[in-house]
């Protein structure tokens, strides 16, 4: 078995190399053995003429040194067919081990090319997963908006009611009794447009849709606001309600004032609901400038319930509040605290709590606020309340609510002794009425049925003539969204009043439509 081995080798190759050996040596030595007796006797017979005999070819082997080429020859021909026989097995094996290679080398690339295929369509699945729950986010979030308008707009609709006509009925004589009912419906609205407002501010934040404005802001007059706003409600606990801004701040800077002032109001507010005894307070510092900026900070420091320890870290969170029984007690979405650290924090600022429980907290945050220009340091224009229209203005209200159409007509005619006013119910009904009629401004609701305001809106900038497409248009609106604002502003109206909206705004914005109307060429 091991000679055999050794002879054959081991493998097909080896055996096949080892038989190619033998058969190129067997031919050799044949043709060795047999071609000098063919040539000895081609001789002896047609050269010598001599019979074919072992002693005549010894005889001719001997006498004839050719002979011994020829014979020798055949022997080395053997020889190289060995050697060549070797050589063509080598190349054979060559030829085998690279197919073989090429073979391994394919299937390799096969593999490599089906796991790049299931990868390729991996990729593709995920990369269509994605644009799926993109289509989902959008759809989700185009959802949301447009719940968040109907809302605003189904729950502001008739709030406007009772905010405008309780602010007409408190313009009449009234008794004691009957003020203090319409204290306590102005008490009751201003509570519920908190808790929409506040909704309606988170969707704002989340959606990224918050805005800042750069005004002049005088801090001592608007801390006083607040205070004097807040006072009635300190003042029914028995609380003592201060403010104190050190000497050292400005007293003009540039900033957002409506969110400032929200996030103050809903300090002081929480304050002023937790506290039961002693005092709340609101402290303005300055924590520095440069040339251009500086870094304001505030405080409300209350004497009230105060928040455990253990607690401190919900108090920022959304519809959170410190205790479960908190809602219950004292009312309240757990909004408020929420989106004030959002303003602060989207002004770049940052907001903080140091509270003991029964012993009272301490809210304070910084933010960093413009200084203003020069000329502007010392002198603020303040804006007298409007309280009038113009004479003898022609109105067109579009509204498909009853209720909202009566209160804006009350509203106007308590600013003017001689206007002019028509209604519709839609857009359609105000196209016809325009056609017939010339008008000064037009305030046009924006959901409405047949015809909304959008449509009413870019029909007349469009379709009629150009001493009527130009007409002022105001968007009269329980849409409170800045989405639809901009969408308003965008296909040509001119301003936008959310409801429920004081008269005072409505006379002012009124009052700047139509004086530039009049003023503009024709």
């Amino acid at each position: 078995m091991q000679m055999s081995t050794l002879i054959f080798g081991t493998n097909t190759n080896d055996k096949r190399r080892f038989s190619y050996t033998l058969i190129y040596g067997f031919y050799g030595a044949l043709f060795g053995l047999f071609f000098p007796i063919l040539g000895t006797g081609f001789d002896l017979l047609f050269i010598q003429h001599k019979s074919i005999t072992w002693d005549n070819i010894i005889l001719a082997q001997m006498q004839l040194p050719l002979h011994w080429i020829i014979d020798t020859a055949p022997f080395f021909l053997g020889l190289f067919a060995s050697i060549a026989g070797k050589k063509q097995d080598h190349l054979v094996l060559i030829n085998e081990e690279l197919e073989s290679k090429v073979r391994e080398r394919t299937l390799s690339l096969e593999e490599k090319n089906k796991l790049l295929s299931n990868e390729i369509e991996e990729r593709i699945a995920i990369e269509k997963a994605l644009v799926v729950a993109k289509e989902e986010a959008i759809r989700a979030k185009n959802a949301e908006e447009a719940f968040l308008a109907n809302m605003s707009h189904e729950i502001r609709t008739p709030i406007n009611g009772i905010v405008g006509f309780t602010e007409l009925l408190s313009q009449s004589t009234l008794t004691d009794e009957q003020q203090e009912f319409m204290d306590s419906i102005k008490h009751s609205t201003s509570h519920l447009m908190a808790i929409i407002n506040d909704i309606l501010d988170m969707s704002k934040i989340k959606a990224g849709h918050i805005e800042f404005e750069e005004i002049e802001i005088d801090i001592r007059e608007l801390i006083g606001n607040i205070t004097n706003t807040l006072k009635i409600g300190a003042t029914a606990k028995s609380l003592i309600l201060v403010d104190e801004v050190d000497p050292d701040v400005p007293k003009v800077i540039v900033g957002d004032a409506v969110r400032l002032s929200q996030v103050l109001y809903n300090l002081v507010n929480n304050a002023i609901k937790f506290t039961h005894q002693g005092h709340v307070k609101i402290i303005v510092r300055s924590f520095g400038e440069s040339k251009n900026d500086l870094i304001l900070g505030f405080e409300v420091e209350d004497t009230g319930i105060g928040i455990a320890s253990n607690q401190l870290h919900k108090i920022f969170q959304d519809f959170t509040q410190a205790e479960s029984d908190t809602t219950r007690k004292y009312g309240g979405t757990g909004l408020g605290l929420s989106i004030s650290k959002k303003l602060v924090e989207l002004q770049g600022g940052a907001i903080n709590v140091e509270s003991e429980l029964n012993k009272g907290s301490v809210f304070s945050f910084t933010i960093p606020f413009k200084k203003p220009e020069q000329e502007h340091k010392t002198k603020k224009e303040i804006e007298q309340p409007t309280t009038s229209i113009p004479e003898g203005c022609k109105v067109l209200i579009v509204d498909d609510n009853r209720m909202n159409r009566v209160l804006a007509t009350k509203v106007l005619q308590k600013g003017a002794r001689q206007v002019f006013i028509d209604t519709a119910e839609n857009g359609l009904e105000a196209i016809r009425l325009l056609r017939e009629k010339d008008f000064d401004i037009i305030l046009l609701d924006l959901q409405m049925p047949i015809m909304d305001g959008y449509e009413t809106c870019k029909y007349i900038r469009t379709k009629f003539i150009q001493s009527k497409r130009n007409i002022p248009i105001m968007a009269l609106t329980a849409d409170a969204l800045a989405s639809e604002k901009i969408k308003a502003f965008s296909i040509g109206m001119n301003d936008y009043v959310v409801k429920p909206f004081r008269g005072e705004e409505l006379y002012r914005k009124f009052n700047l439509l139509v004086k530039n109307n009049q003023e503009a060429p024709i």
